[in-house]
């Protein structure tokens, strides 16, 4: 089996991945793994509850179908930008763990979403067929890893 496919059986399986980024280099788990897989996450970094996660989509119909409503200047910007390393923040959809959800300004539950520009991390999530939640391969308060050598393998 290829590295590539390991990597997409360890997602699909309810496990924790560490991959590159335009910019940094991330953890996560796909969104299916629900409150265990944000419980994981949240062990390895170190970080405490209640702090909200980007989530990654393979398209912007990807990305748009976890918002409760996309606003009409959400929907030209991802469309002129993405895929590329832009978060967009908006209403979230019901149903969603809320652990992995932010506070909008007006109290509403948010999410943070991203199609990104990198072709691997692109590649995966279409293979993957659904999000993956996503955070910095750091620990809490650590440096954000640009580099392989910069993550901190022994928490992750």
């Amino acid at each position: 089996m290829s590295l590539f496919r390991e990597a997409v059986a360890t997602l699909q399986s309810g496990g924790m991945l560490v991959y590159p980024t335009e910019s940094v280099y991330g953890v996560g788990t796909a969104l299916s793994a629900g409150t265990a897989g944000i419980d994981r996450v949240r062990r390895a970094k170190q970080s405490p509850s209640g702090r909200p996660f980007l989530v990654l989509a393979a398209s912007t119909e990807m990305a748009f179908s976890l918002w409760s409503e996309v606003p009409a200047t959400a929907r030209r910007l991802a469309e002129s930008a993405w895929p590329a390393p832009l978060t967009l923040i908006g209403p979230a959809r019901s149903g969603l763990p809320p652990e992995l959800l932010g506070q909008g300004p007006n109290g509403e539950a948010s999410l943070a979403v991203r199609v990104p520009a990198d072709d691997w991390l692109l590649r995966l999530l279409e293979e993957l067929g659904e999000p993956l939640l996503s955070t910095s391969a750091n620990l809490a308060g650590g440096p954000t890893p640009t580099t392989f050598a910069d993550i901190p393998l022994g928490a992750l």
